[in-house]
């Protein structure tokens, strides 16, 4: 079970978890989603963690729009 797991709240345990709904399997999703997902989770952050060990709660909004535009540029 997913929430058993000792990454339980991690932005990595969310993107597993929304994986493993139903709402997954009616997002349309493009060939590049899955190299997308890797660079979000292998991001890291100003400690050096990894963004897929970080808790969930702890990501921003503005956080998120900094690693795009980062990565967008």
């Amino acid at each position: 079970m997913l929430d058993l797991q000792p990454a339980f709240g991690t932005l990595e345990w969310l993107v597993e978890r929304y994986k493993h709904s139903r709402a997954w399997g009616k997002f349309k999703r493009s060939r590049y989603e899955p190299r997308a997902w890797k660079l979000v989770r292998r991001q890291r952050t100003k400690n050096g963690i990894e963004l897929a060990r970080v808790s969930f709660a702890s990501v921003s909004a503005r956080g998120i729009d900094k690693l795009y535009a980062e990565r967008c540029r």
